[in-house]
């Protein structure tokens, strides 16, 4: 439902109960724009540190902002994305002429860094030259305003091609940027989410949950209040998580093929109802783009093996398949960011 910020004080107004191994309590608690909360907390992290207390803490440690992840100038790069995209006369694109637009980039098109990077809109921008169409020469967005990742290292060019992450038909129940006056209580690295930041699958508990590539299996562990249950597979191009899990099949330092089982689907962690969250992040990201440094996964996925049947349909022709409160991701703590 919201955060309360480090050293801010609650209300106390039932428990304690106990869940996931912890103590919980209702908190009621003002937040600085004067929205009133109520909800949940836990007393101390599954690793015993405190996070509730009768006493005021010291001063938090100044938090230095993080330097975004980026590339350098001279770096071939490509449009990873399989959309054509704009290349502009400057950085930005709110309130331009159609004239701002001096050329477009096919997917997959190669390029190459020449100046850069500028914010601008929110976005951050590369002047680009083409390397096989030389007219290709203006301003590029690493990520477009909807979190649709644009650039990435050419060594990317043809290696995302990601299978469903899972071994059955299930319908997707929440897409990538959905509930945005949901997800903007929440932030990664103190910037707030512009919206969902994955995209959720609807499947009984215990469905098969797979690999979407091959990859090292880098964490497989439990995060109360958000992931609960969780895996992370990093791949040669970045990392894939599936969170909410019943129970994971695969241990840290483990290879996996692509389509190999990693887990079985559950509820655990903050859910709403049984699903996969599915997110993905390609190297180079950025945690501060509003987003947590994810992109969009559906453009890298297999297109013929997704389930969109939630979306532009009536509901009541398909009543067996439930639509689930949004999942909030859990609470970032002082010195401890958010996976």
């Amino acid at each position: 439902v919201g955060e309360v910020a480090y050293g801010k004080s609650g209300r106390v107004q039932a428990g304690p109960q106990a869940a996931d191994d912890l103590l919980w309590w209702q908190l009621a608690h003002t937040t600085a724009d004067n929205r009133a909360l109520v909800g949940w907390a836990a007393e101390s992290g599954p690793d015993k540190s405190e996070l509730l207390g009768k006493n005021a803490p010291p001063p938090p440690k100044p938090i230095e902002t993080p330097a975004p992840a980026t590339y350098t100038v001279g770096a071939p790069v490509t449009n990873i994305s399989p959309y054509d995209v704009n290349v502009r006369r400057s950085p930005g694109f709110a309130g331009k002429p159609d004239g701002d637009v001096v050329a477009v980039v096919p997917s997959k098109a190669l390029l190459r860094l020449v100046e850069g990077p500028r914010q601008a809109d929110g976005l951050s921008w590369w002047r680009v030259t083409g390397v096989e169409d030389p007219a290709i020469e203006g301003w590029m967005a690493e990520v477009s305003p909807i979190g649709i990742r644009l650039l990435a290292p050419a060594l990317f060019r043809n290696l995302i091609a990601l299978g469903v992450p899972y071994s059955e038909n299930h319908p997707i129940s929440q897409l990538w940027g959905e509930n945005p006056q949901v997800y903007s209580a929440f932030t990664y690295d103190g910037v707030p989410l512009k919206g969902h930041n994955g995209i959720d699958i609807y499947m009984p508990i215990g469905s098969a949950i797979v690999a979407a590539d091959a990859g090292t299996v880098t964490n497989a562990d439990f995060l109360p209040g958000g992931y609960g249950n969780w895996v992370r597979v990093t791949h040669r191009w970045g990392h894939s998580d599936y969170a909410h899990l019943n129970r994971a099949r695969v241990r840290v330092g483990q290879s996996v093929s692509k389509g190999a089982v990693l887990a079985e689907s559950g509820n655990t962690g903050n859910s709403t109802g049984p699903h996969l969250h599915f997110s993905i992040r390609i190297d180079p990201y950025f945690r501060g783009d509003g987003w947590g440094g994810f992109c969009d996964p559906l453009p890298f996925l297999d297109q013929s093996k997704l389930n969109l049947a939630l979306y532009g349909r009536d509901l009541e022709a398909i009543r067996d398949i439930p639509r689930f409160a949004p999942t909030p991701p859990p609470v970032e703590e002082p010195g401890r960011p958010l996976p």
